[in-house]
């Protein structure tokens, strides 16, 4: 490769130097926050950057080069978080929702979305629920698990607990916690909820009838999803006819169960 073809490298296909023994970067987790990310690609959207080559997306946002750390970082993170298609500047679907004006009950709920799509983020999730989070403790794990040295470990640490607080999930002494579901107050907003690897948002029509969308991971590590939208409740009655209609259309496997079940004390 030579040096001009070096210079137009996608940021995620440029080589990354190691220091003693340990990367200085990674694709496995964000280098930076998810609100970092989503000014990034705003930023792309508004100036109309999607289709650019990478040099220029760069230099209309601000950054010296493709290749420079700090956009090579933003670049990372919007893929990872899915909000950037995996080459290129495009965005998803999931990313053109991302720029319209949010509310805040909306922009947790894309937050809780966007954590979802990264397996290390929801297995640190379940590891901590309900402890204190320290961003040593933090840069500890993703040096041990990732193989990260001292400093893109601490990035990785700040990234982190920055999106967990902006997702409303973490105490004002760093506990992490799953959001609370809160109840229809008349406002239109979509209100995020999560319980386990289940995220749901909740989108009211305009006749006040609201409906609740529920996405379970069933696989972090394949990111195999089962979505469903619903009425605000279902009777007894609604409930078993809706098992045996999931247990009829639904193809089921029984040694796809046993090989994702945890072993006992793991």
């Amino acid at each position: 490769m030579n040096s001009e073809q070096l210079s137009n490298a996608e940021p995620s296909t440029r080589p990354h130097p190691k220091s003693s023994g340990r990367a200085n970067s990674t694709t496995e987790v964000p280098m930076v926050s998810l609100e970092e990310a989503l000014g990034f690609i705003r930023r792309i959207h508004e100036q109309g950057l999607e289709r650019a080559p990478m040099p220029e997306v760069a230099k209309g946002v601000g950054y010296a080069s493709a290749g420079s750390t700090p956009f090579y970082r933003r670049a990372s993170a919007s893929r990872q978080f899915g909000l950037m298609s995996e080459r290129g500047a495009d965005l998803t679907e999931f990313g053109l929702d991302c720029v319209r004006p949010m509310v805040e009950m909306e922009s947790k709920g894309i937050a809780l979305q966007a954590i979802e799509r990264i397996p290390r983020y929801v297995e640190l999730i379940d590891l901590y629920i309900g402890r204190k989070l320290n961003p040593e403790m933090l840069a500890n794990w993703f040096t041990r698990v990732l193989g990260l040295n001292d400093s893109a470990a601490g990035s990785c640490a700040s990234a982190f607990l920055s999106t967990l607080r902006f997702a409303g999930m973490l105490s004002e002494d760093n506990s992490l916690h799953r959001p609370q579901q809160k109840r229809d107050s008349g406002c239109p907003e979509s209100v995020a909820v999560v319980s386990d690897h289940v995220a749901g948002t909740r989108a009211p029509k305009g006749d006040g009838d609201g409906e609740y969308s529920f996405e379970l991971v069933l696989d972090p590590r394949t990111r195999r999803k089962f979505r469903v939208t619903t009425p605000p409740s279902v009777s007894r009655a609604e409930l078993q006819r809706i098992q045996d209609w999931l247990s009829f259309q639904l193809f089921i496997e029984d040694s796809a169960d046993s090989e994702r079940e945890p072993e006992e004390g793991s």
